[in-house]
């Protein structure tokens, strides 16, 4: 009788070891593949058979963080071809498999801003600050035209005085706000402006 209860422990032991070496196989042949998915829930199934299994264990904590930057690459795709709610699903899997990555939190954080955005915007499918933005550079610049025929006081006269200065205290005479552009040069002129007008002024200065 106590034979029999040993082998039946035995075969039960032997029974076990299989099913465990079963399921490490497989995952370790979907890992080789690049099946992380599949590899993590093969690890996973040889632990629950095995918890003791240190090479399930290794196995499985490796497939989670390759799993994790796998998905990560598919959110940062999905997210360059503005397909947010691909990207946050993408996102939000490597976080789960992996919360210590880099940027992730930030990743997570920027898409739903992105997606609050979308979900923002009117029929036309464009922000408020983009369709002003549109509306602006497609305005007629018929009104952009310079005054004509203001004529300046007979003081006019600036000696060694920057070229931002100048444009600016043209502006105020003429009654317009004039605006630089980012790589506009401010340098010191000299320029006699008595007795023109303020359209001229602004070629001479322009022109110096």
């Amino acid at each position: 009788m106590r034979w029999q209860t040993i082998a039946v422990l035995l075969l039960s032991i032997a029974t076990s070891s299989c099913a465990t070496s079963n399921a490490l196989r497989t995952g370790q042949i979907a890992e080789r593949e690049r099946n992380y998915d599949a590899a993590i829930i093969a690890y996973t199934r040889a632990i629950q058979e095995n918890p003791r299994d240190r090479d399930a264990q290794l196995s499985l904590e490796r497939a989670r963080l390759r799993a994790a930057q796998l998905h990560y690459n598919e959110g940062r795709r999905f997210s360059q071809n503005g397909e947010w709610d691909s990207a946050l699903t993408e996102y939000q899997i490597a976080y789960e498999l992996n919360p210590t990555m880099g940027d992730i939190e930030r990743e997570i954080s920027e898409t739903r801003d992105a997606i609050r955005v979308e979900l923002s915007k009117p029929e036309n499918g464009l922000t408020e600050l983009e369709t002003l933005i549109n509306r602006t550079r497609d305005a007629s610049p018929e009104n952009l035209s310079l005054p004509q025929g203001i004529r300046l006081p007979d003081s006019v006269v600036f000696r060694d005085a920057s070229a931002r200065a100048v444009f600016s205290s043209l502006g105020q005479f003429g009654g317009v706000n004039l605006l630089f552009d980012p790589q506009f040069r401010d340098v010191p002129i000299s320029i006699d402006l008595r007795n023109t007008t303020f359209d001229t002024a602004i070629a001479s200065v322009a022109a110096t």
